[in-house]
């Protein structure tokens, strides 16, 4: 039977706010039948993109309900066994017992590769991609002069070594509007994948602007026109292989005007102070280099978020690495202890 991401129980909807991936790798790994074997590449392009190869792994490796979801059924592309929580001789038992036949350290894939991505009509990844790509095209960048400030960090915190991580996101404000800074801990259902940052973050972020809405009595639509307020995020906006970031992410799903600081280079070359992707046919400037010292180092990069023209974030942030970021690290880091 063709299997979609709809027909999950409970469902996993790729979209801006988040996902399940963890849940959604489990559920692929319980659909090898006993017997066969299938390979982390294969969970990947289920997953919707060949990428997600390691995080497969890291999922697998958190897998609450092993044997039962029947994670040693997972092998490497070349047939070696590779990993298991309770060891690889381990391993060869549950998969011999089972009738996949089992030579040293090799199972032979020709007679017992059974293909996950085949069952699959589209993964979460592939949806999400080209979600990205679409909500990129809406994007009208203006220019604007801020007055309040709200940066905005997340970290991880020492977790179960089974099951779902545990996340911490802080948020600090300064300028026309002061807050007291706000801290938050949260389940994360989904592991680190390169260019799918949101998946991963964007619920801890949600859930501390959630608190911050809580805590001024308003909506945050209201907040930010009348405090004149931009959300800086630690991450990636328009400097992004599909022009929409954690940045562009955020501010998209809430409507809020957002602007991406990131601490390395995800993507595109440097030229002068500039971010450039020679791709697509055309030279386009994807950020900017700004100096400022900052946890990752003397640099960091600049790009439109949400709704805000990079002329305007660049002015924005001008005085060098914000404060309010820094301040949203520290934090991070604190309640990460």
């Amino acid at each position: 039977k063709s299997l979609s991401v709809e027909s999950l129980d409970p469902p996993v909807k790729p979209f801006s706010r988040g996902g399940n991936l963890y849940g959604y790798i489990w559920w692929l790994t319980s659909l090898i039948p006993k017997g066969r074997v299938s390979t982390y590449g294969s969970l990947a392009r289920a997953l919707g993109d060949p990428i997600a190869a390691r995080a497969v792994g890291k999922g697998l490796s958190r897998n609450p309900e092993a044997p039962s979801v029947p994670c040693h059924r997972i092998v490497m592309s070349n047939g070696q066994l590779g990993g298991y929580a309770y060891g690889r001789d381990e391993k060869k038992r549950l998969l011999s017992e089972e009738g996949v036949a089992v030579n040293g350290e090799k199972v032979d894939l020709a007679s017992s590769f059974f293909d996950v991505s085949e069952v699959v009509n589209e993964g979460p990844l592939s949806v999400v991609a080209r979600e990205q790509t679409y909500l990129s095209s809406l994007e009208k960048y203006e220019d604007y002069a801020f007055s309040t400030f709200i940066g905005i960090d997340a970290a991880y915190l020492e977790a179960p070594s089974t099951g779902f991580e545990l996340g911490c996101a802080s948020l600090v404000v300064e300028g026309k509007a002061t807050i007291e800074p706000i801290r938050i801990t949260l389940n994360v259902t989904s592991p680190y994948i390169p260019t799918y940052l949101h998946l991963r973050e964007a619920p801890l972020i949600f859930a501390a602007l959630l608190m911050l809405e809580k805590k001024i009595g308003k909506s945050l639509m209201d907040f930010f026109q009348e405090a004149e307020a931009v959300l800086l995020v630690d991450g990636d906006g328009f400097m992004h292989p599909r022009r929409f970031g954690l940045a562009s992410s955020v501010g998209a799903a809430l409507d809020l005007p957002s602007i991406g600081v990131a601490k390395s280079l995800l993507t595109g070359s440097i030229s002068g102070d500039e971010v450039i992707s020679n791709g697509r046919g055309r030279r386009e400037v994807l950020g900017k280099v700004m100096s400022g010292k900052n946890p990752g180092g003397k640099f960091f990069y600049v790009s439109s978020g949400h709704g805000v023209s990079l002329g305007a974030a660049v002015e924005t942030l001008k005085g060098g690495y914000p404060d309010v970021l820094l301040r949203a690290h520290l934090e991070c880091k604190r309640g990460a202890r």
